[in-house]
């Protein structure tokens, strides 16, 4: 492995120290559809040599576009999951840091990619202006994420937050408002590259049992305690209703890549 020395800051960003053993696990995409979207964001890259993805995680998409030939560095604030990379490949360089304060020079990088990321930024727009100031002239910025067009444990999840007391709630935003805000304050030209739709099995056990394991960020907010006294009552409910929740069921999302290009500096 070849990594930089650690540069740290105030976190902004969500850390995923405590998903690092199971996130492989539970967020893997089908192998067809992973190897879509690695076409789609090598089209996005194009003829960039040298790559920054910001939450880079274990190299879920990192690891495919370095076997392309694509030289890619990959930040994270979370070191448990970086170490994971590092365990399976050494083609990525890491390091920790986060993406609202990057430990490189201006102009480092042809393009910037960031793959189910900015929801989990708060200081998003930091982000954006450092996404911006590393990269050199003519470079692009391409990020892809989840959009959920349909999921049959929405309801439970709504109960599970009712039954918490709390409501959910998005860190960051959405990467059709970074593109907006690119176009805005950088004149930059967005391009849509893909639509990719790919279904994910799941069933009511599956959801509480992430929500007692804390598997799901959307949960990490709420203490352990209240995540297994609800999951054992809504668990109960369920069965008395003659609820199967081992009945497989079928969450339906669909991949967004988006590319913006001709930033103006």
């Amino acid at each position: 492995m070849t990594s930089f020395p650690m540069v740290w800051a105030h976190p902004m960003t969500t850390n995923f120290d405590r998903a690092a053993s199971f996130y492989d696990d539970t967020r893997s995409l089908p192998e067809a559809t992973l190897a879509t979207l690695t076409d789609r964001l090598a089209e996005g890259l194009d003829w960039a040599e040298d790559v920054l993805e910001i939450g880079v995680g274990t190299g879920r998409v990192a690891l495919p576009l370095s076997e392309r030939g694509y030289a890619i560095t990959g930040i994270d604030v979370s070191e448990k999951m970086l170490a994971v990379l590092d365990s399976k490949s050494s083609n990525v360089r890491t390091q920790v840091a986060d993406a609202t304060n990057l430990p490189f020079a201006n102009a480092s990088f042809d393009a910037v990619l960031a793959v189910d990321f900015f929801h989990l930024v708060s200081e998003w727009r930091r982000a954006v202006e450092e996404a911006v100031r590393v990269l050199r002239p003519g470079g692009r910025i391409v990020l892809s994420t989840f959009l959920v067009l349909d999921d049959p444990t929405t309801i439970l999840q709504q109960r599970i937050f009712q039954e918490a007391g709390a409501q959910p709630r998005r860190v960051g935003i959405e990467i059709t408002d970074v593109m907006a805000d690119l176009e805005c304050r950088f004149g930059s030209k967005t391009t849509d590259l893909a639509a990719i739709p790919y279904v994910m099995l799941t069933s009511l056990a599956t959801e509480l049992d992430g929500l007692r394991r804390g598997t799901w960020s959307r949960y990490w907010r709420l203490p352990e305690d209240i995540r297994h006294g609800v999951a054992d009552r809504l668990e109960a409910e369920l069965r008395d209703t003659g609820a199967d929740l081992d009945k497989p069921l079928d969450i339906k999302i669909s991949l967004t890549v988006l590319m913006a290009s001709q930033l103006g500096y």
